[in-house]
């Protein structure tokens, strides 16, 4: 709990205002909870313990009224009545005011921890995202952060502020009966040391629960996100069967939790019981020996039963709480994580580049003593169109990770316009890069929404001459809402070569530098290929162009191949000279254009 406000502390500071308010009015809740039983001590003092015709002295919150006589008994029954309703509406309107006042503070204040984590995840490398599921980080930036935003009204607040009134409770018996009030405080540890064992269980279930509510999540979300595949493959069931196991260990778990729960309910009754009967006993004994008065033990059992309620409620509260605390130890462990990529201290922004680019020396691996890339060295002129070409695990797309710095080199350098580009600022590199992959991602929205993507602040005049240089105005003109038609999660209304021509009006928005296509043909039709294909010219024309690809067709309209293998850079030059050397790109030319060539070869094998 400390550590979740130290990390909303300047939020907690800019809600002080309503946090004292809620504070100023538990403190009046607990004052006038406090007052409540006086009203019987009024009644059974005086009212009823007085005989006709005889005045009587009336001792109340140590101040003494001598001689009432029997004709006030009815206006103090009024004032008492009254007092009793008094008390409780007022104490019933702190209360509710104290709630509305810490609830809207801590919705506000957890909903900007929110944001603060959605921000931090997208913040973070793509190697953390790879090591963990889309569906439970989801989960904490939902779930999460709702258990803690609900439990701080419905269990937080009100364990406070039954702390108080507990605390105060206990110091009015002391001052009452100082007996009975120690024979009270003596109970205490026998209650500490149930709530805090069992505590400790329930707090250890909660957040194996919650581990497994995660894992839940996951499938759910890798399940619905690959539906397709699920039932092409006919996985239904084998997907069901997993879930099913997660659901019934969170069912299992819940179920222990509420048994723990409910033990330290029945354990709390049971010292409350002992503890009751044994101020009940020496309660009665000191009535009849004129050291106490019978309203004197009313107030005194009323305390003590409204003392027990919250330790009592401390069973249900402490539940919540820690399953709210494992959700906080979830956050606080997602914000500390950090992003392997950062902008260096001397960082400066890109500008606008002229789109030189050299690899020198580059070597990387994702895991220790495994390179995906070895001693990687090649230079491109801003303007010329490179093709990336190579077998499937050869580097190729590790290439485009590395230049737009989703990770960086183990040895070696970078360089954009002779800049390392660790020197110019994240936002900026990426800025300068416009890319067009393979698994293009549309965003639920329009089109236009969709385009607009590619530069935020675009007018409406850029989006449709975008549109229009990528070849999209075809189908978008055919679709009855035209450029306000919603195009449904990751696109799934439109074709692979709809969401491309998309992309590549994104890329036209840009107006970068540098473009770098990853597989962007891999999948489409003839028609939709030759459409993307050549909006994809258009495109390339003033800008720095990586085209990674397995597709001869494209690669040999490069000014350059790169042709890569067990990531080494093992052959480089023009189409004719590659084909020339006959050496591997010869090779895969042959087995791709080539029937006899490709049969030899697998015969071979």
């Amino acid at each position: 709990m400390r550590e979740l406000l130290k990390t909303c502390r300047a939020d907690v500071i800019a809600e002080r205002g309503p946090l004292l308010g809620a504070v100023a009015t538990v403190l009046l809740t607990v004052v006038f909870r406090v007052l409540e039983p006086w009203p019987l001590k009024l009644i059974y003092d005086f009212i009823f313990g007085h005989s006709h015709g005889e005045a009587r002295t009336l001792e109340l919150f140590g101040v003494t009224f001598p001689h009432l006589a029997p004709e006030h008994r009815l206006a103090l029954i009024w004032i008492a009545v009254c007092s009793l309703v008094v008390f409780n509406v007022l104490a019933g309107t702190f209360d509710y005011l104290s709630n509305v006042a810490m609830g809207n503070a801590a919705s506000r204040i957890l909903s900007r921890l929110r944001a603060l984590l959605f921000r931090h995840l997208q913040s973070l490398d793509i190697s953390f995202h790879r090591s963990h599921k889309s569906g439970d980080l989801a989960a904490s930036v939902t779930a999460d952060i709702d258990r803690l935003r609900d439990v701080t009204v419905s269990a937080l607040l009100p364990f406070i502020s039954n702390g108080l009134a507990l605390f105060t409770m206990v110091a009015v018996m002391l001052w009452m009966n100082w007996r009975l009030g120690m024979l009270v405080l003596v109970a205490f540890p026998a209650f500490y040391l149930a709530v805090t064992r069992i505590t400790r269980r329930i707090e250890r279930v909660a957040r194996e629960q919650r581990q497994r509510d995660g894992a839940i999540a996951a499938i759910a979300a890798e399940a619905i996100g690959a539906i397709h595949t699920i039932q092409a493959f006919r996985l239904e069931e084998e997907f069901a069967r997993r879930f099913r196991g997660d659901n019934q260990g969170s069912l299992e778990e819940g179920n222990r939790a509420q048994r723990l729960s409910a033990r330290l309910e029945r354990t709390v009754d049971l010292l409350a019981s002992i503890t009751t009967a044994g101020v009940l006993l020496l309660g009665a004994n000191s009535v009849l020996d004129g050291k106490l008065t019978a309203g004197d033990l009313i107030v005194f059992v009323s305390y003590l039963r409204n003392s027990f309620k919250p330790i009592r409620q401390t069973a249900k509260y402490l539940a919540q709480i820690a399953k709210a605390l494992a959700s906080g130890n979830r956050v606080l462990a997602l914000l500390a994580e950090k992003p392997a990529i950062v902008d260096t201290v001397h960082a400066v922004k890109a500008g606008q580049l002229r789109g030189s680019i050299s690899f020198t020396g580059v070597s990387f691996g994702y895991r220790p003593g495994h390179l995906v890339l070895k001693d990687i060295s090649f230079h491109v002129e801003a303007g010329e169109r490179i093709a990336i070409v190579g077998p499937s695990g050869s580097g190729k797309s590790t290439l485009a990770a590395l230049l737009l710095r989703f990770c960086d080199p183990l040895t070696g350098t970078i360089c954009i316009d002779g800049v390392d580009i660790r020197n110019y600022t994240l936002a900026s590199l990426r800025e300068a890069i416009s890319v067009v992959m393979q698994d293009t991602v549309l965003f639920t929205g329009s089109i236009r929404d969709n385009i607009r993507f590619g530069a935020c602040g675009a007018s409406e005049d850029r989006i449709r001459h975008a549109a229009t240089r990528a070849r999209a105005t075809e189908f978008i003109a055919r679709m009855r809402q035209g450029y306000e038609t919603q195009v449904g999660e990751r696109g799934a209304t439109l074709s692979g070569g709809q969401r491309q021509r998309i992309a590549i009006a994104r890329a036209y928005l840009r107006q970068s530098s540098i473009l770098l296509l990853d597989e962007a043909t891999t999948g489409l039709d003839s028609h939709n290929s030759h459409m993307v294909l050549s909006a994809l010219h258009e495109l390339s024309k003033t800008r720095t162009t990586l085209t990674i690809t397995h597709e001869i067709s494209e690669a040999k309209d490069a000014d350059r191949i790169l042709f890569l293998c067990d990531g080494q850079m093992e052959e480089q030059g023009t189409h004719e000279q590659l084909i020339r050397r006959r050496g591997r790109y010869w090779a895969m030319y042959m087995q791709h254009t080539n029937p006899d060539f490709r049969k030899a070869t697998v015969h071979a094998v």
